[in-house]
Parts: structure tokens; C-alpha cells; sequence
């Protein structure tokens, strides 16, 4: 009888520890040391997403927490297939997770629509989270979500045309208001601050580009590209980077390749970090605290690419340190 009513006991105890296991977290208090069941969403299987992956688990690594001790890790890759989207969610919404990560603008949306809202959300790798409705700000969310953008304040621009061009005075950007006219309003004040003056025109279709492009590169001395749709597209950067190689003006750019199709110098993301920032924020609703009050966290890691060809041609010389810290050089 004893046995029997020993191994009943151990049974039960076992039944109740797994059940405590289920509903760990589920008001976003999970205590440190116990299993975190995370859910990872990823757009798309590219490079700059795993990067940032790695490095959001790394950071939680360096908490104690690890893949098969006291971290289960269910991966799902969008696939464009409704079915399996809609087997991924109902399996979200019966199982409850501790933590959603979705990696990628698409995988964010899919799980913001899907209207899960009691469990704790994590995005990396999305450019504007407050445009997409994700956030209600970016100070503090209002609801599940919270992660960080990929937006890298515009001071850090601005250093870096300093860096590599001192006597920067005039520069030029074009813009669609509807999409960056906050990042404009904060560039010009920066600028105003630090005797630079911005020269900021509208354009309301990428049409219109080449027409505004040649008005305004007479007036600069500095041509500034921002993430912008509008402006940014395959036909226009072409002929934007043609016409400002032509008339001798730089250009900075937003990504690496852009400086290797011609642009003078570009600031990017740096992923590992970005992931390392999600993981951080991760930790904190880990310990109890409650996503919809943490505030999207901003790249705190830039990466710059210098392109010393395109420097020569336009007649300036990149200071040495510059170059040796540089990211990446193209020559």
C-alpha cells in the first residue's frame, strides 16, 4: 500500500509541477530560473534576421537561460501559406507561451492582428513600430508589445558626416511627409543646434525625384538619404547616385551597399546588437515587469562604411582614424 500510495503521490506531484510549468508568466511575472517557453516568428530566413537572433540569445545566455535547460524554443518561418499562418496562431493562442518573438516587420503584423494579447510580445527588426500600430509610442506601448526599432536616432547620422566631412555645412534630403516627417522635424532642430542648416524638400511620388534632385543639388554640399519609401526606390536610387557622382556631391546613405554602388559613407544596424537590446528587454518582462511599459529601445550600435574611391572623386580625404574604425571600406 505504501508503494502504491508513494508512487500516486510522486505522480501528482508531477502532475502539479508541470501544470505550474504551463502557466508560468501568463501575466507577464515569470520567476528567474524556471522554464520560458518562447515562441520565435521570423519573416524571412535572411542573414541580418539570424544575426539579430543570435544575439538576442546570447543576451538571455548570459541571464542562465539556455536552450534545453530552462528554454523551449518553437521556430516558425512565414511562409506566404494561410493555412499553416493560421495553425501557427491557433497553436499560440491553446498553448499561451511566456514570450512571442517576432523577428521582421510581416511576422510582427501577422501576430498584431491576430489580436494575442495576453501574452507578452518582443519585435526586432522593424524600421517604425508606432507607424504600423504596433505601439501606441515609442515611450511606452499601451498594450503586450514592445521591442526595438531599427531606426538610428539622427545624431548618429550626424557625427558621422562630421567625422568624415568637419566643415559639413548645407545638406540636402528628400522626403515623403506622410512617412518621415518626425525624423525631419528632429534633424533640423539637431541641425539648427550645431550651425548646420538642412535642406529638406518634399516629394509626394518617387516620379518626381529627378526634378527635385537637380533643383537642390546646386544648393548643397552633402546629399543625406533616410529610409523612405517614396524616395527610395531601385529606379531612383540609381539615378540619384549617378547624378550626385556627376556634380561631385556625397552622399550618405543608410546601408552599406548603397556605398558600394557609389555613396560616400552609410550608417547601419548593427543586428547582433539590435538582438542583444530584444533580449535585455526580454529579461525585464522575464522578471515581472510589464511589456506595455517598457519603452522601444533605439540602435545604440552604429556601423559605419566609408567608400574611398567615391572620396577621391569628390575631393575629399577621409581622416585615417576614420578608417581604421570603419566597418567596412570600399575601395
Amino acid at each position: 500500500m505504501e508503494r502504491k500510495n508513494s508512487f500516486k503521490y510522486k505522480k501528482t506531484v508531477i502532475f502539479l509541477l508541470c501544470i505550474g510549468i504551463l502557466f508560468i508568466g501568463k501575466t507577464g511575472a515569470i520567476s528567474a530560473g524556471k522554464v520560458v517557453n518562447i515562441y520565435v516568428i521570423k519573416s524571412l530566413n535572411i542573414k541580418p534576421y539570424n544575426s539579430a537572433l543570435k544575439g538576442f540569445f546570447e543576451s538571455l545566455e548570459e541571464k542562465g537561460y539556455t536552450e534545453g535547460k530552462n528554454l523551449i524554443l518553437n521556430y516558425y518561418l512565414l511562409k506566404g501559406k494561410r493555412k499553416e499562418e493560421k495553425a501557427i496562431i491557433k497553436k499560440i493562442e491553446e498553448e499561451k507561451p511566456d514570450l512571442i518573438l517576432t523577428v521582421g516587420t510581416e511576422a510582427t503584423k501577422k501576430i498584431h492582428q491576430a489580436e494575442i494579447r495576453d501574452v507578452p510580445v518582443i519585435f526586432l527588426m522593424v524600421l517604425d513600430p508606432r507607424k504600423n500600430g504596433f505601439v501606441k509610442s515609442n515611450q511606452n506601448s499601451g498594450n503586450n508589445f514592445t521591442g526595438t526599432t531599427m531606426k538610428i536616432p539622427v545624431y548618429l547620422h550626424w557625427q558621422a558626416m562630421k567625422s568624415v566631412i568637419p566643415g559639413i555645412e548645407n545638406i540636402g534630403v528628400m522626403y515623403n511627409p506622410l512617412e518621415s516627417s518626425e525624423m525631419i522635424k528632429n534633424a533640423d532642430s539637431f541641425a539648427k543646434k550645431n550651425r548646420m542648416e538642412l535642406k529638406a524638400v518634399s516629394v509626394l511620388s518617387s516620379k518626381d525625384v529627378p526634378n527635385v534632385l537637380t533643383g537642390l543639388i546646386s544648393e548643397i554640399n552633402m546629399l543625406w538619404l533616410i529610409p523612405d519609401s517614396t524616395v527610395d526606390s531601385e529606379q531612383s536610387l540609381q539615378y540619384i547616385l549617378s547624378l550626385t557622382l556627376k556634380n561631385k556631391v556625397p552622399v550618405m546613405g543608410y546601408a552599406a551597399h548603397l556605398v558600394q554602388k557609389g555613396a560616400l559613407l552609410a550608417l547601419s544596424c548593427d543586428y547582433e546588437d539590435i538582438g542583444r537590446q530584444g533580449g535585455e528587454l526580454s529579461w525585464k518582462i522575464i522578471n515581472g515587469e510589464n511589456p506595455g511599459t517598457l519603452p522601444v529601445t533605439f540602435p545604440r550600435k552604429a556601423l559605419l562604411s566609408v567608400n574611398v574611391r567615391v572620396a577621391k572623386h569628390v575631393g575629399i580625404e577621409i581622416p585615417v582614424q576614420v578608417l581604421k574604425e570603419a566597418y567596412k571600406v570600399f575601395n
